[in-house]
């Protein structure tokens, strides 16, 4: 009897050829060639060595396995044992299966580890650098149709058709994640990688430990990787958060078209993660929209000391009001820039206009709420009109947006706040109509019409003219041409 310890037992390769050599001469000259008397004997035999051999020799390894197949393949040529007879296969399959295990149970550990520790250093990903992406090569042959080894036909098929139907799907833009997020996609593709090799052997027990490996990893992601950092006010943490999300999100969908070439379409679920995306979306409204919106309500907050009306000229109340203003960029500066950090420019320009929407809707409500303002505080209000807009300006301008800002024209890039920001046109106008006559709105009566409702241009003129001569009714009739 050997050691059951593993690391004392010597590689089955060690003692195979002998025992094959026995059998080999059991046929040859002790058995009668019967199936009725060879296959019993022979099967006899077969349980006794079989379980000599996998208790005494090591044999969960790669190659240990190979050679244990090969060699049931010539007992069965021989006729001494059955195709049901695999018992030291299944044994040795089992083994693997719990060396696996093992292992990923250090995996999971290492994961945990790096999960608990501070974030203080991120790690830039993009299409073009990270392993498993597609490439803009790729895309341009997914496009034409064309064929390539790493991806099979009938998933080539999908991702041209999604990439057709929107432009941006399978891309990872250049951003920045957390060490922790990083990892997980590394032990994911490692877990991919083992699963690929075992359907190809044939170890469907061994793929199935890797498949759920890697959903225990996502798991723990999901669970650790919100409480890692208070987020709720940081807008910093959270926008790293968010791009862990979209990376690992991205990463896990892209997984059937990384090792689908060599799976069966029921293999392919050993890859498929439908379920940990769910959550990952639900990890979303959960904890970074109640961060948008809790900068939100800060900067509305702020605002609410901003009162614009009469004698808003004076130094008292103009100074309130414009402390307010000041107190609501700043904000919106720390919002931003703190997003800024590691979200790609496609997500800041999705987010930057919910971020300055805050202020800029808050500064609408209060300009639409006055009554009337005489002709002396009117200048103090589009002062203050021009203030806010400036100050949205400069806050695109800390977060380097838009892309290429430095050769565009002013009108260039007033037409891309225009597009971007939904109070643009309206707050530019009326920072320009405010406390003009007729013949003024008369002269940009095709914006007024695009951009102003009529009652928000009706109203900015009973804000600008004292003397209402001209019904402000009777003049949108004129400008709209009812």
């Amino acid at each position: 009897e050997g050691s059951p310890d593993a690391a004392a037992r010597p590689p089955i390769a060690a003692v195979l050829p002998a025992v094959e050599a026995l059998f080999q001469f059991v046929h040859d000259h002790c058995v009668v060639d019967l199936p009725e008397v060879k296959t019993p004997f022979g099967r006899k035999l077969w349980e006794f060595v079989a379980r000599k051999l996998l208790f005494n020799f090591e044999c969960s390894s790669e190659n240990a396995i190979a050679d244990l197949l090969q060699f049931e393949v010539k007992m069965r040529q021989l006729g001494l044992i059955k195709e049901c007879d695999r018992d030291m296969w299944k044994n040795a399959e089992d083994k693997k299966a719990a060396a696996l295990y093992e292992r990923h149970l250090e995996a999971l550990d290492e994961l945990r580890n790096i999960l608990l520790q501070d974030i203080s250093t991120l790690v830039p990903v993009a299409d073009e650098t990270e392993p498993g992406c597609i490439t803009e090569a790729h895309r341009e042959m997914l496009l034409k149709g064309q064929k390539f080894k790493e991806i099979p036909p009938h998933l080539a098929r999908q991702m041209s058709q999604s990439i057709r139907q929107d432009p941006n799907s399978f891309k990872l833009p250049e951003m920045k994640v957390s060490p922790g997020a990083k990892k997980l996609v590394e032990l994911l593709r490692r877990v991919g990688a083992e699963v690929v090799q075992a359907c190809a052997a044939g170890e469907q027990k061994v793929a199935g430990v890797a498949s759920q490996t890697a959903r225990y990893l996502l798991d723990l992601f999901i669970m650790l990787r919100p409480f890692v950092a208070d987020m709720r006010m940081n807008p910093r943490l959270a926008g790293i958060f968010h791009t862990d999300i979209l990376y690992v999100a991205h990463m896990t969908d892209l997984m059937p078209y990384n090792f689908g070439a060599t799976l069966s379409q029921k293999e392919v679920e050993y890859v498929l993660f439908l379920d940990s995306k769910q959550k990952m979306v639900e990890l979303e409204e959960q904890h970074f929209v109640p961060m948008v919106l809790g900068q939100r309500e800060e900067i509305q907050f702020a605002m609410k000391t901003l009162e614009l009306g009469p004698g808003i000229s004076r130094d008292g109340p103009y100074g309130t009001a414009e402390a307010a203003l000041h107190t609501a960029s700043q904000k919106v500066n720390f919002a931003l820039q703190g997003l800024a950090v590691a979200l790609p420019e496609c997500e800041m320009l999705r987010l930057a206009p919910i971020i300055v929407g805050a202020m800029l809707h808050e500064l609408k409500k209060k300009l639409f709420a006055m009554r009337r303002i005489s002709s002396n505080d009117v200048p103090s209000v589009v002062a203050l009109l021009k203030t806010a807009l400036n100050m949205v300006r400069q806050a695109y301008a800390g977060i380097k947006l838009p892309a290429g800002r430095a050769t565009m024209s002013a009108v260039q890039l007033e037409a891309f706040f225009a597009r971007e920001i939904q109070l643009w046109w309206l707050l530019t106008m009326a920072t320009d109509l405010l406390g003009e006559d007729f013949s003024s709105f008369l002269q940009k009566r095709r914006k007024i019409t695009k951009v102003l409702k009529r009652e928000e241009a009706i109203k900015l003129m009973y804000l600008s003219w004292e003397d209402l001569s001209l019904a402000p009714e009777d003049a949108w009739k004129i400008l709209s041409g009812e």
